[in-house]
């Protein structure tokens, strides 16, 4: 028998889907059952999209913290993953998301990985988050040759080369026939690629400057794109632009045409349950990600019509008023509650003590519901984008207590302080079992690359009674909105040009620059007045 502690992360699940004890039993009756013997908590995350929040959850740092999160936990001193190692546990990771593992560096500490990896849509990502901005800054003379060369070789090489490793040493979930092809052709072509970058780097910045990025790994290995095929290879994405506007406004309209889903946790539970029924290690470590809910608009497969069985509970629940949030994200919830149910009774059987289980997630969602139309990723920092839940069971005479606040570094340290294992002299996280946070810092560079230097920096900061939201323009930290958060806990009533805002203000900014101070001094960032302060635009 093993002694079992799973970390489950469920991508893009709100706090609300568990704070309300009635409503989680009909939505999510096996983590409500869960909560009854351990509570949920409440957690404010350290980023507002999965990119920026994992290096603060695995490093117990900031998102912003050691170059930022561009090369994900690549520049970071420890994984919290390689404590739990080093404490002697077998760790495996399960994954199906494709911002965890060899691309950002997320499986260090990890004895096994159980991945599932669409290799076009890494390129995609590489190109769409990183690449393209870099090639941008080159041809308007920001960057020189070498230096954009070498940008392009560190970061399109590595994971070229990657993806031949990955192939030959790395256990894989089952993959989709269809993607499964693609793969094979992308790993035939990477090498193509590897030789074209050392051959003729300036053909490959071209390529990325010119080629939709969906479609950039139908090219590898070319040298030149002809003006035919340039032509038929914008069509498709020009046209998916286009149907992406439309179903901002029809939602149906996703059913349709959404993008792929490439994998469920329906897919990958089989190896899940494999590797705990086969485990013999007396202490074992499980890190699972879930994508379903995150994914819960992608709607294009087979399997999303076995999400209508739940639509009658949804219907109730919907009636009695425990739910505002949209039947296709609680579908979602209901199918990865459903599925975690067996797996997490499983693990049971399968230890040899009460296991150790934290249930949370790393952002939240506002597709599911909010009273604000879409807000640009740097300001998605409202109750519904930031406000997670964590469950944790399995802890025995100990109890968290704490009226303080808990982030996503305070997540990891709390499991490892569960756990027994001691924290890395670089972690930042203050675990919920010592007090918590006074409050917490949300922080990143708005979409695609976080370039510290250049970038316009996003910072909220949230304590028990208000959130304030800045942003750090150049040289300039403007104050954005103020929220009270007792009074006003929707976040619609803006005071930040009230007559008392520069009292309730200037303690947050204290706490803003005492705790990122380095960031802020990077840029020379001035503290703003707060007098009588007025709105500012962005």
């Amino acid at each position: 028998m093993t002694n079992w502690c799973a970390f489950v992360l469920i991508d893009a699940m709100r706090l609300d889907v568990l704070s309300d004890a009635k409503a989680a039993a009909q939505i999510a009756p096996n983590l409500a059952q869960l909560a009854r013997s351990a509570s949920v908590h409440r957690v404010i995350a350290n980023g507002q999209a999965t990119q920026f929040v994992l290096p603060s959850l695995f490093s117990l740092s900031y998102p912003l913290d050691h170059g930022a999160y561009n090369r994900g936990m690549r520049n970071r001193p420890r994984s919290f993953v390689e404590q739990i190692q080093a404490a002697g546990y077998t760790t495996h990771l399960v994954t199906y998301a494709n911002q965890i593992g060899f691309l950002g560096g997320f499986d260090r500490g990890f004895t096994y990985s159980y991945t599932y990896f669409d290799y076009a849509s890494l390129l995609k990502y590489l190109l769409e988050r990183r690449l393209s901005y870099d090639v941008s800054l080159w041809r308007k003379g920001e960057i020189d040759l070498g230096s954009i060369v070498q940008v392009v070789h560190d970061e399109l090489g590595r994971l070229l080369k990657e993806i031949d490793k990955i192939e030959r040493d790395q256990r894989r979930l089952p993959q989709p026939r269809r993607i499964r092809h693609r793969n094979a052709r992308v790993v035939i072509a990477a090498k193509a690629e590897l030789e074209l970058l050392k051959r003729n780097p300036e053909a490959v910045l071209r390529k990325i400057e010119s080629l939709p990025k969906g479609v950039y790994w139908r090219f590898l290995g070319r040298e030149n794109v002809g003006a035919i095929r340039l032509f038929l290879a914008r069509i498709v994405p020009g046209l998916a632009w286009r149907i992406k506007r439309v179903r901002t406004r029809l939602k149906w309209v996703q059913v349709l045409f959404s993008s792929y889903n490439l994998a469920t946790l329906r897919d990958v539970m089989p190896s899940v349950n494999a590797l705990v029924d086969e485990e013999t290690s007396a202490n074992a470590f499980l890190y699972l990600h879930v994508m379903d809910v995150h994914d819960h608009l992608i709607a294009n497969r087979l399997q999303t019509l076995f999400r209508l069985r739940y639509l009658p509970r949804w219907v109730r629940a919907r009636r009695q008023g425990l739910t505002r949030r949209s039947f296709m994200y609680d579908s979602a919830i209901m199918e990865v509650d459903t599925l975690l149910g067996r797996l997490l009774q499983r693990i049971r059987l399968k230890s040899e003590s009460e296991p150790i289980l934290l249930i949370t997630s790393d952002h939240g969602s506002s597709t599911a519901h909010s009273p604000r139309q879409g807000q640009v990723v740097g300001m998605r920092t409202y109750g519904e984008d930031i406000e997670v839940p964590m469950i944790l069971t399995g802890v025995r005479n100990r109890t968290i207590t704490t009226n303080k606040l808990v982030d996503s570094m305070g997540v990891t340290a709390t499991l490892l302080d569960a756990m027994g294992v001691p924290p890395h002299q670089s972690f930042k996280g203050i675990s919920a079992f010592r007090g918590g946070r006074d409050f917490v810092i949300t922080e990143s560079a708005g979409s695609g690359s976080a370039d510290l230097a250049r970038k316009d920096l996003y910072f909220t900061v949230t304590t028990r009674a208000h959130k304030l939201m800045t942003v750090l323009k150049e040289d300039e930290l403007r104050l954005l909105h103020l929220y009270d958060l007792g009074r006003d806990p929707e976040e619609l009533n803006d005071l930040i040009g009230g007559e008392d805002a520069g009292g309730t203000i200037g303690p947050m900014l204290d706490a803003l620059f005492a705790e990122r101070g380095a960031v802020l001094s990077e840029r020379q960032a001035k503290r703003p007045k707060i007098g009588n302060v007025e709105k500012v635009a962005l």
